[in-house]
């Protein structure tokens, strides 16, 4: 039986800010019977906070790539992997050097040094209170110039504690185009297999019974042998091939179909 589900948000669950109404009534049958649906993103913890509208029941949500684990029921953080204050600056002095918008990931909003939108507020002094009270685990930087953003990669490659946990396609997929470029900064240690796994221990739940389903090079660490891996179709190759499932796209109701075809069917 199949007890908790870790999705992906973006372009798995969502179609970008929004979750079909498909989607959410399958979660809510499926949480309604004790199950737990995790949604386990890249995205910070206040922008899926505010995505999951409509969805009855999400205590859990694995933000930052895996880095940080927030009850929402409780209100509170029970894991985090911290990225020091040092780095953070270092990287924000740069960003601001280049004109790259940089962002550091909240648990109630984002803060970013310029063009704020959704869930983001503007700091002019990245000060030590504001990366401690908000469980700093994630910078994301965005830029319109890849020659900036090669440059900010070879910046991180060379710092101590921090790596790259993901990357926009356009940096590593040549017949993909795109207008900006942007990388996810966390701490050497993270990922979200490991905050997969450290949730199901917490819970004392054997991963034999979770699904795990996403689409982007970054899912691949929570794609265990143990339970079920599930790829969207519009996933990457590398993914699919780990999958023991392949469903319709994000845009043809994923997790809806996947509820509904192969959750309801594993005893």
């Amino acid at each position: 039986m199949i007890k908790i589900i870790f999705s992906d948000l973006d372009n798995t669950l969502a179609d970008k800010r929004n979750i079909s109404k498909n989607n959410i009534d399958a979660i809510n049958r499926y949480t309604s019977m004790g199950n737990l649906f995790v949604i386990t993103s890249g995205r910070s913890v206040s922008y899926i906070n505010k995505i999951k509208k409509g969805i009855k029941d999400i205590r859990y949500v694995i933000g930052n790539n895996g880095s940080i684990i927030y009850d929402n029921k409780d209100k509170k953080v029970i894991y985090c992997n911290l990225i020091d204050y040092e780095n953070i600056a270092e990287l924000y002095c740069l960003c601001n050097k280049l004109d790259a918008k940089f962002i550091i990931s909240g648990i109630k909003n984002d803060f970013v040094n310029k063009n704020a939108y959704y869930n983001q507020k503007v700091i002019r002094i990245l000060d030590r209170k504001t990366v401690k009270e908000n469980y700093v685990s994630q910078i994301i930087i965005d830029t319109e110039n890849k020659e900036d953003i090669l440059n900010i990669i070879d910046e991180v490659e060379n710092s101590k504690g921090i790596m790259i946990l993901n990357r926009s396609r356009a940096l590593y997929d040549r017949t993909y185009k795109s207008d900006n470029y942007w990388i996810n900064i966390g701490s050497v240690s993270a990922n979200k297999g490991i905050s997969v796994k450290y949730l199901c221990k917490y819970l004392n739940e054997s991963l034999e019974n979770t699904l795990r389903v996403g689409d982007d090079l970054n899912d691949l660490p929570m794609f265990f042998e143990e339970g079920i891996n599930v790829s969207l179709e519009n996933g990457f190759k590398k993914v699919k091939e780990k999958a023991d499932y392949i469903v319709p796209s994000y845009k043809e109701d994923a997790i809806f179909y996947l509820i509904d075809n192969i959750v309801s069917k594993v005893r």
